[in-house]
């Protein structure tokens, strides 16, 4: 599997970047896709030049937010690098406060739709035993969550009841607390991971389906006042893309040890 390309969602700064960079170090091939296109050739070209190997990082447009944008990527994967993407990283996200159903459905597109799309539609066009990781967040674990959240997410036994069944509640009580719209998609993210890693789709390729959380670090998300390097986040990542085979599937990471989901 190492030589064949790694995909990363988010790829131009932070946490994405630094996977980009180390794995391009360490003689793998990335994607490295980002909503602005500007940037993300921007940081594969500070990439090449840091690296010395401007052959190995390859810049993708793409926007999770939005199902053409998806479309197009995929169409692209399968022109240009069809059954030679060996893993998936779905690492863009949007971070901030707020409770109105205006920021609850974009939150919902950008960190569940997208994501839960992208690993789908790849999924066929992926190396057979490949690995899709889905960068969550400790605001992605159940406890989190208010009654209702709970139930309507990890009540959910398929990807389209829980698309379907997960909606704006407007006096919840989670609207109060930091980052709501955050803490509910992350949660229906981590979800999807259990469900996409048993599914006839992954499972008839061999493809394993992991979470992950970096933890709070100092990015232009996390803010001045994390904890974390970006170099200890991108290893919660880096640990399930380098796992010798077998890679663990449904399963929820931080720096390589098992967490609650």
């Amino acid at each position: 599997m190492s030589n064949n390309w790694v995909l990363v969602t988010g790829g131009n700064r932070g946490i994405g970047y630094e996977v980009c960079r180390n794995l391009v170090q360490s003689g793998r091939r990335v994607l490295l896709c980002s909503r602005d296109a500007q940037a993300g050739q921007e940081a594969a070209a500070d990439i090449a030049r840091r690296t010395g190997r401007p052959d190995a990082c390859v810049s993708l447009q793409l926007d999770t937010s939005s199902q053409d944008s998806i479309a197009a990527l995929t169409d692209t994967v399968r022109q240009s690098y069809d059954q030679r993407v060996g893993v998936l990283i779905n690492n863009a996200a949007i971070y901030q406060s707020g409770w109105t159903p205006e920021e609850f459905d974009t939150f919902k597109r950008t960190n569940y739709l997208g994501p839960v799309a992208l690993a789908r539609q790849l999924a066929p066009h992926m190396t057979e035993g490949g690995r899709i990781v889905n960068v969550s967040s400790g605001f992605g674990q159940q406890s989190q969550l208010s009654p209702a959240y709970q139930r309507a997410i990890w009540g959910a036994n398929d990807l389209d009841s829980l698309a379907a069944n997960v909606q704006f509640i407007p006096d919840d009580p989670i609207g109060s607390s930091i980052v709501p719209c955050y803490k509910v998609t992350k949660n229906m993210l981590c979800r999807a991971t259990q469900l996409l890693a048993n599914s006839p789709e992954l499972r008839g390729r061999g493809v394993t389906c992991n979470a992950c959380d970096p933890g709070w670090v100092r990015t232009r998300m996390g803010g001045s006042s994390a904890t974390g390097t970006v170099e200890k986040g991108a290893s919660s990542l880096l640990w399930l893309i380098q796992h010798p085979e077998p890679s663990p599937n449904a399963g929820f990471f931080q720096y390589g040890r098992p967490i609650s989901w």
